[in-house]
């Protein structure tokens, strides 16, 4: 009897965490409904039909993604950036630059 009560708290425990793991990735999806939903006019269907419906929300999420990447993109750009100054930097700093734009 007392190892059916382990198991079932350590069950129990594990069930807890994996219902964690899934609320943290489910706050994630509902986030981008809610930014559609927001912003993008997915709380009303503009057009009837179901397929001009799927056409309007795989528009509105094309264009989330779209958002989505300009913006990781834009954040990479810029780390890119960094990283040549500090290359320029060193390179100046061995006096290597010099030869290296003579070629």
């Amino acid at each position: 009897m007392r190892k059916k009560k382990e198991k079932l708290f350590f069950q129990r425990q594990i069930d807890e965490e994996k219902k964690r793991e899934a609320l943290l990735i489910r706050k994630r999806i509902e986030a981008k409904f809610g930014e559609a939903k927001k912003w993008h006019n997915l709380d009303r269907a503009r057009y009837r039909g179901r397929w001009k419906v799927a056409i309007q929300v795989l528009m509105a999420f094309l264009v989330t993604d779209c958002k989505r990447m300009a913006k990781l993109l834009k954040e990479r750009w810029e780390e890119f950036l960094e990283q040549l100054k500090e290359w320029e930097e060193r390179l100046k700093e061995k006096g290597n630059l010099e030869e290296i734009k003579a070629k």
